[in-house]
């Protein structure tokens, strides 16, 4: 007998599902985990063992081995910003139905490239070996001669420092020409688009002035496809999704896509004017997200892995013990110390959301300008130490005695534009209950040797993955 080891546990019928710090996961049934807790459970019990082996008795840990597990799912502790987002222009020739920002028009919104050198220098300054430079808007292709601009300075700056560069494209592809195709191909900048299922319902959400967004979207992801390039792209649910989960699971399986990610709508800027038309409750969405996981699951039975990058965040921490490095299902979150986000005038803020609620009248996640700030001022800042303890879910009631903190995370942004608050108020917020819902299922998914399987084959190889540095961000 020995007595257990700090553990946080949730009761799943007539099961127990245990966790512990160093992110170890352990299901039970009602009386195994009784005595467990007691310190009652003979060594002669077949689980001790795992038990023992897994960190959950206090007596019998290998603190050589749970140490670096715990190094492992906690890299980012040790370093500072590798994602840099400029907005380049906040002109866009969209409208799409659950927008954050408010497109505007005219080259005053538009990015300089003075302004853009200086952010360039800025993102230089963080000591990360491997940084990412993410391109967004508006729609940054309306302002592509900056784009290259900065690809260009960058590249010169990477080669000149010895840091790895990756240079990702956020565009609606309304305006890719040929000339911009060749333009970004030759700089090595990935592209990333939305695609919210079939036509009908991807413009229904996605609405472009003169035309079917959809229609240029296939067409450029066809072209990327043909260039042996597998586009990235987005998929954003709306009221107008939730009956749809299998066509859009199938729209992305037909267009050649390695991956599909469900995210929830967030009730942010436009979006938070129209909620009551597009918007949803958090058990509606998990409703659509389980109907949509099961036909996940389904395509990868027929011979090729296709993840949920949600799904695979969580299970790459519970399965592989890395760190994916998702900004806000991290602890603490990226917020200024993971992530910084520059407008097209070069006002810093903790991230593309806070620079959003500046928009709307809100300057608390403002950190500063380029021409006083970079990431070490960023990093400092007060408002990023506050954001850091927010999120840290240690420090947050709801959470620190959460079975899922080991794979878990908080966005202090989401808990303040409903709450009010910071600080989270779990497990009753929105947030909490869409991804604790999501966990639910995973775990017990992974409970099905079928459908185990399948999830393992996601993360395959994630241990060996930490040095790639394609896998150092992901945002939602």
């Amino acid at each position: 007998m020995s007595r257990p080891a700090p553990f946080n546990f949730r009761l799943r019928g007539d099961r127990v599902l245990i966790s512990n710090d160093f992110g170890h996961f352990l299901w039970l049934d009602e009386e195994a985990f009784s005595a467990f807790a007691k310190g009652t459970l003979p060594e002669s019990d077949p689980r001790f063992g795992e038990l023992c082996a897994k960190g959950f008795m206090a007596e019998r840990m290998d603190l050589t081995a749970l140490t670096e597990r715990w190094r492992a799912r906690n890299t980012h502790l040790w370093d500072a910003s590798c994602l840099h987002i400029l907005v380049v222009t906040r002109n866009c020739n969209m409208r799409c139905v659950y927008c954050h920002a408010q497109a505007q028009s005219g080259s005053q919104w538009d990015m300089s490239e003075a302004t853009a050198a200086k952010i360039v220098d800025r993102v230089f300054e963080t000591p990360n070996k491997v940084l990412t430079i993410e391109f967004q808007g508006g729609e940054p292709l309306t302002n592509f001669p900056v784009v290259l601009f900065v690809a260009d300075r960058a590249r010169r700056l990477a080669k000149k420092t010895g840091k790895e560069l990756r240079l990702s494209l956020i565009t609606n592809l309304s305006l890719m020409d040929e000339e911009k195709y060749a333009a970004l191909r030759e700089r090595n900048i990935e592209i990333c688009s939305s695609l919210d299922g079939p036509a009908a319902l991807h413009d229904a959400n996605r609405l472009l002035f003169g035309g079917s967004s959809y229609r240029r979207v296939i067409r450029w992801w066809n072209r990327l496809r043909q260039d042996g390039v597998v586009p990235a792209a987005l998929l954003t649910v709306t009221r107008k999704t939730l009956d749809h989960a299998d066509a859009v699971v199938e729209e992305y399986r037909k267009r050649g896509a390695t991956s599909i990610a469900l995210r929830p709508l967030n009730p942010l800027g436009y979006a938070k004017t129209v909620w009551n038309k597009i918007g949803y409750t958090p058990e509606e969405f998990l409703a659509f997200y389980r109907r949509a996981l099961d036909r996940v699951i389904a395509a990868n039975r027929r011979g090729r892995i296709f993840p949920e990058t949600t799904a695979k965040v969580f299970l790459t921490k519970a399965l592989a013990a890395r760190e994916p490095n998702h900004m806000d299902l991290r602890s603490p979150c990226g917020a200024g110390i993971g992530q910084i986000a520059y407008d097209y005038d070069g006002e810093i803020y903790s991230c593309d959301e806070g620079r959003l609620l500046r928009a709307m009248g809100d300057d608390l996640f403002h950190l500063g300008h380029v021409d006083a700030m970079g990431p070490k001022e960023c990093a400092l800042h007060p408002t990023i130490r506050t954001l850091a303890q927010a999120s840290s879910l240690d420090a947050q009631s709801g959470c620190s005695r959460c079975v899922y903190k080991p794979t878990c995370g908080v966005c202090p942004l989401l808990e303040y534009v409903e709450n009010g608050d910071l600080f989270t108020r779990a497990p009753d917020s929105r947030r909490c209950r869409i991804l604790m819902g999501i966990q639910d299922d995973l775990f017990e998914r992974l409970r099905d040797p079928r459908q185990r399987k399948v999830l393992e084959t996601w993360v395959d190889g994630e241990m060996e993955r930490r040095g790639d540095p394609a896998a150092l961000y992901q945002r939602t």
